[in-house]
């Protein structure tokens, strides 16, 4: 009997700690030249995308190799996320446009949604990160 107990109860304990969380892997396809940084925007509010001003979480990686890296993010917390992300020739730490608001520098936005006219809206480029959902690709566009 006293078995059976300890059995119940360390089954009972142990599904109450939390599994580990899955970092989101972000996997960018289509790099040309092993220059400057990737510069990734994490937003929640469509208020706020795709400003660069106004994320909810701002990462910066080096870029090691042309082709395809794949970048883990650990710190954020399951939930619904649209993110844009460029690569940052010049490290000047913003996105270079022509006089008519055209990226000059390669970016991507999750669901690679490729703008015609604007920026994409939220809704366009929403993701639900979660432990079943925590792997995306995106692939860098040159303009």
């Amino acid at each position: 009997m006293k078995t059976l107990f300890f059995i119940m109860f360390a089954a009972f304990f142990l599904s109450a700690i939390p599994a580990e969380q899955e970092p989101l892997l972000i996997t960018i396809t289509n790099i040309k030249e092993v220059v400057g940084n990737v510069r990734i925007g994490i937003y929640k509010s469509t208020n706020d995308f795709p400003d660069e001003k106004n994320t909810y979480k701002n990462k910066i990686y080096k870029i090691s190799k042309a082709g395809t890296i794949t970048l883990k993010i650990s710190d954020l917390p399951c939930g619904n996320y649209a993110i844009a992300l460029y690569q940052d020739k010049n490290k000047n730490g913003t996105m270079d446009k022509n006089f008519a608001g055209i990226p000059k520098e390669p970016f991507a936005f999750t669901n690679n949604i490729k703008p015609r006219f604007s920026a994409p809206s939220f809704e366009d480029c929403e993701i639900t990160y979660s432990e079943i959902n925590h792997k995306i690709t995106v692939n860098l566009l040159n303009y």
